[in-house]
């Protein structure tokens, strides 16, 4: 494992990068000049790895050379030197580090170059910050198809974004496949994140997942969030319950020693379930029949609304780097598989070998199980990963051995044959011993037996029975000889194909679905498989794929894959146009990619959806049904397909024309990046319009002005500008036709219907995207269908044209007076709430006036409403509240305060001791109100400020 790009290390790869470009020098000569490994070479460009002190004269070398070839000098040798000292002291830094894998062999690069979808896939789970959206990402592939290289691309497609990344990949090669490397290295990465060192690693899940929370909070602090990747999960040792470099004996049992050195704990168990809030994890595993013992059974991992298959690339040869181990599973397994050549489940292996079924399970499970792949998901089966795996077994065994264990199968297998092929047959039995039979006798009684072929026909369905018919047939034709005994048996496969073919029944539609529902897969599969045209097993497959996914099944996908297949593959057989397909059929297919693409993901739907845009029989209702499951379905190719579609539409005529801006409408809507672009060619169908185009200029300016305004920016002026000469257009085709001569019957007949028709879709217009919705809008139409002659509103049988656009209008104008009554009813409403406030504060208020006035009367408090009433000094218990009232009243009702001389002179003498007249009494009045205690009070237009306390009688007696 190496170091991810440090600066340094990125520094000095983008300066030798410069220089090669300059010198034009491929890295194939430097490797052929120097003789410097690729892998080497590449590292350094890319910034990965520096230079040891062991490779240095290789570096000044590659300097040298490339400095020779470009004529020039970029870069001083003080400049190189410091660079190559900074990178390998960064790199020695971060020895011991485990990061991103480079491997040791060139990968194929279209293991990352194709994989847009699924780059597409990962960045819209990230963003997904829906309630509810989901946390895991589990990619799932059993064939070496690049999860590594995906993962390890995408990690380094992530620096400079928003994301702090955390990443574990799993390898027994790099003795990192136990819990305990996990912990290690996690612990060291959130190190760096937190800027602290841990002072110890986690103990227990809780503390794992207190330890992701804290990192996660301290990412959401910097607005960024937290991701989790763990390469190759399935590759830790807790998966099988053995420990690390832990082999089974040539026997293939188990030790009592192994048992106990048995490996606790898994490093599934610590990744949190669920994650803290801003924390995504991804990891990628081979499909798993059982999980680690100590997963939680309501760990997301579990959930098969996590799991997404990821498929092969066409073209790309299945191979992995480093070749797994085969001896790992065992003499005993590893022999059967090689001999038998695949097709056997862990059921089969037990009863052959004698081992329990549930150490074999454990042991395909486990890191052992990188040598095999699935033969057929669905059935369980296995096969050796390689060919080459093959070979190195076979050789192992020797001639004796080999024979030795093809016998067993062969008996095996002739105990079924004995029974008459029940139901429950095992899948090697019943279609792949023919790989161990040499005689053609031998092999001419298996291909022929008619009670093998309609168990294999009811479990796989008859195109398999019949395709091995087909290839036996071949096979004999190969061999160049007519005699008699050929011909025989070619009337014999003849007349089996023949009675297959008659039993063929079609399929109803929901059969294979309720099949599965009851528990068996096979048979559903079978059935599904056993409809006579492709395009029937495609919609059959299909619908057997969303019933999987209901059921948590892993291999959905791969009956969408499947289901895609078979449509396509009727396309192919076909041809254009091909036979008519119903657009209900195109309509069950997206259905089913919808449910999919809500149980398993995008990747589960894409393929169906790709198949029914790439058919060209598919209608403009199925395209326009496609378009609108591009928000939730991604795919960059299905949207320049549509896109194709809808500028070949545009070029044709008018009833073409409005077929491309439904499309065009559709792909806005659901894709608002390419909104701008589908206005602007919405727009211009419309302004190419022609006077040639007659009465269909109306349909395509009325779905133009309907589609313009629907998009997510909205351009109701321009629809409205639309509406308006889609009316005007209506006008003068109905003034062409008062004009007109009478046209022939059947003519006649047909441009009444495109009127009624053209009517209908310009009410739909008005009253669907609700462009010029109102009375005129409305009464306008109504205006236009009465000018319409009388005997062009009824049809041939009698049938009233117009009925369905009078109900259009009728409908909208009744949906618009209810609006406007709701409308005017909320208004009503909001003005009642407004009162009742009002009201409310008025109650209010008169409340606390009718207060202030009982506890004036009881005090004796002066009785104006108008006066501002403010505490000074002392208090006493019964001081009136501030009340202020409105600076009007205040004007009105103020009181001056008089000077104390004033004062003094109305009140008269007052005796020591005789307390001072109060307010409101017979004997005071506005008079007596007395100044402060702290001296008087200054009369600035603003009522005097009260103070009920006593008067000294020292101060009166002057």
């Amino acid at each position: 494992m190496t170091d991810p790009q440090g600066p340094a290390r990125h520094k000095l790869g983008e300066m030798l990068t410069n220089l090669r470009e300059a010198a034009g020098i491929s890295q194939r000569r430097i490797f052929e000049e120097l003789g410097v490994p690729r892998t080497t070479i590449r590292n350094w460009l890319g910034g990965t790895t520096a230079p040891d002190r062991a490779r240095e004269p290789d570096f000044w070398a590659l300097v040298r050379m490339l400095q020779q070839a470009a004529d020039h000098a970029p870069y001083s040798e003080g400049e190189w030197a410091d660079a190559l000292r900074a990178a390998q002291e960064e790199g020695k830094a971060a020895q011991g580090r485990q990061d991103l894998p480079t491997r040791p062999y060139d990968p194929d690069p279209r293991l990352v170059r194709e994989r847009t979808d699924e780059r597409a896939d990962m960045n819209a789970f990230l963003r997904d910050d829906s309630p509810g959206a989901p946390s895991y990402l589990c990619w799932i592939a059993d064939a070496p198809v690049g999860k590594t290289a995906l993962l390890t691309d995408y990690i380094r497609r992530q620096r400079g974004t928003d994301l702090d990344v955390l990443s574990f990949f799993v390898s027994e090669a790099e003795g990192t496949n136990t819990r305990a490397k996990f912990a290690a290295e996690t612990v060291r990465q959130v190190g760096e994140l937190l800027g602290k060192r841990q002072k110890r690693d986690p103990k227990g899940v809780r503390e794992w997942k207190r330890l992701f929370a804290e990192v996660a909070e301290r990412s959401g602090a910097r607005g960024r969030k937290l991701l989790l990747v763990v390469d190759a999960l399935d590759d830790d040792v807790a998966w099988s319950g053995l420990t690390a470099n832990h082999r089974p004996n040539p026997g293939g049992q188990e030790s009592p020693v192994t048992r106990q050195r048995s490996v606790r704990g898994s490093i599934a168990a610590l990744l949190p379930a669920p994650p803290p809030p801003g924390m995504r994890v991804i990891v990628s595993l081979r499909r798993c029949m059982r999980f680690p013992d100590d997963l939680s059974p309501s760990h997301p991992l579990r959930r098969s609304r996590h799991q997404r298959t990821l498929t092969p690339l066409a073209g790309v040869p299945l191979l992995r780097h480093p070749p797994p181990d085969v001896h790992a599973l065992g003499e005993p397994v590893a022999g059967l598989l090689a001999v038998a050549g695949g097709g056997l489940r862990t059921a089969d292996l037990a009863e052959l070998t004698g081992l329990p079924k549930e150490r074999l399970d454990r042991l395909v499970a486990g890191p052992a199980g990188r040598a095999l792949i699935d033969d057929d998901p669905i059935s369980e089966m296995y096969a050796l990963a390689q060919p080459q795996l093959a070979r190195t077994v076979r050789e192992a065994l020797g001639e004796a051995g080999v024979q030795l264990l093809t016998a067993q199968l062969l008996e095996w297998s002739l105990r079924w044959h004995a029974r008459g092929w029940p139901e429950g047959t095992p899948p090697f039995p019943l279609h792949h011993e023919l790989r161990l039979l040499t005689g053609a006798d031998e092999r001419a009684a298996y291909v022929l037996d008619m009670a093998r072929l309609r168990r294999l026909a009811s479990v796989s369905g008859p195109v398999t029975a019949l395709a091995q018919l087909d290839a036996f047939e071949e096979e004999i034709s190969a061999a160049g000889e007519g005699g008699p005994d050929v011909l025989a048996l070619l009337v014999q496969i003849s007349a089996v194909r023949a009675l297959l073919r008659g039993e063929l029944r079609d399929v109803p539609a929901g059969a294979p679905s309720l099949l599965l529902r009851l528990g068996d897969v096979r048979r559903a599969l079978g059935l599904a498989r056993s409809a006579p045209t492709a395009s029937e097993k495609a919609l059959h497959l299909a619908d057997v794929a969303v019933e999987l996914a209901y059921a948590g099944h892993s291999d959905a996908e791969t009956v969408a894959l499947e289901a895609a297949e078979w449509l396509t593959r009727d396309r192919t057989d076909q041809g254009f146009p091909g036979t008519y397909r119903a657009p209900e059929s195109y309509a069950r297919i997206l259905t089913a990619a919808r449910t999919l693409a809500q149980l398993k993901g995008p990747a589960a739907a894409r393929p169906l959806v790709r198949a029914v845009v790439r058919d060209e029989r598919a209608g403009t209702e199925a395209l326009i049904e496609a378009a609108g499951m591009l928000d939730v379905v991604p795919a960059d190719d299905v949207v320049a397909e549509l896109q194709d579609r809808a500028d070949t539409l545009s070029g044709g005529d008018s009833r073409a024309k409005a077929a491309a801006v439904d499309l065009w409408g559709a792909l806005g809507r659901s894709m608002p990046s390419i909104g701008p672009h589908a206005g602007d060619r919405i727009q211009e169908i419309g302004d190419d319009l022609g006077p040639a185009d007659g009465l269909g200029a109306v349909d395509v300016l009325a779905a133009a002005a309907s589609a313009l305004a629907r998009l997510p920016a909205r351009r109701r002026s321009a629809a409205h500008t639309l509406m308006l000469r889609a009316r005007g257009r209506m006008a003068d085709a109905i003034a062409a036709l008062k004009a007109a001569e009478p046209l022939p019957e059947d003519v006649e007949g047909h441009l009444r219907r495109e009127s009624a028709g053209t009517f209908a879709r310009l009410a739909q217009a008005v009253d669907v995207a609700g462009v010029g919705v109102g009375r005129d809008a409305l009464d306008d139409i109504r205006r236009l269908m009465n000018a319409l002659p009388e005997d062009r509103r009824i049809g041939v049988l009698g049938d009233p044209l117009l009925e369905r656009a009078e109900w259009v209008v009728a409908a909208a104008g009744e949906r618009r007076e209810r609006e406007e009554n709701a409308a005017a009813a909320a208004a009503d409403e909001k003005r009642r709430a407004e009162r009742r406030v009002k009201d409310a504060q008025a109650a209010s208020l008169n409340e606390a006036r009718t207060k202030y006035t009982r506890a004036g009367s009881s005090t004796e408090a002066p009785q104006d409403r108008g006066l501002d009433v403010r505490r000074a000094g002392s208090p006493t218990r019964c001081d009136p509240p501030q009340i202020r009232g409105s600076a009007r009243t205040r004007r009105r009702s103020a009181v001056r305060a008089p000077s104390p001389r004033a004062a003094r002179r109305s009140r008269g003498p007052i005796g020591r001791g005789q307390p001072a007249a109060q307010p409101g009494t017979a004997g005071g009045g506005a008079a007596a109100l007395l100044p402060p205690r702290n001296g008087a009070a200054k009369a600035r237009g603003r009522p005097a400020i009260l103070d009920n306390g006593p008067v000294p009688s020292s101060r009166h007696g002057r």
